[in-house]
């Protein structure tokens, strides 16, 4: 039975990152480089909240954990990339970002990687 929920866990990331990395890709024309401090400290959260979410599925088996640093390192380029919109550009892409990061864990079956990528969508969401 452990085995068919790892088997379902590692699936579902699977699936998870690959709509993450969908999501990620769009058109970049209207791109504009903002190094504000805002800027700076938000994406210093984002990555913190990644290497804490890097952390947790060191902590996992390793197909589910390979599958959640996949999706840790997608969510948090996701995130970073709607930072350097910048201005209110920044604040609507970080708010897709983070919703589409809650749609992500909502797939995930309870357990510790549904609660990693949880933490990491509240800190996206709070930027």
């Amino acid at each position: 039975m452990r085995g068919i929920t790892r088997g379902l866990t590692a699936g579902a990331l699977t699936l998870a990152v690959g709509g993450l990395i969908a999501a990620g890709c769009g058109d970049d024309d209207s791109t504009t480089a903002g190094s504000t401090s805002a800027a700076s400290s938000a994406e210093s959260s984002i990555d913190d909240a990644v290497a804490s979410c890097k952390s947790k599925a060191q902590d996992l088996s390793s197909a589910v954990g390979a599958g959640l640093e996949a999706a840790c390192t997608t969510v948090g380029d996701n995130a970073k990339k709607a930072l350097e919109e910048g201005g209110d550009q920044a604040k609507e892409a970080l708010a897709q970002a983070a919703e589409s990061c809650k749609k992500t864990v909502s797939q995930l079956p309870d357990g510790e990687a549904q609660d990693a990528l949880t933490d990491l969508c509240a800190a996206i969401a709070a930027d």
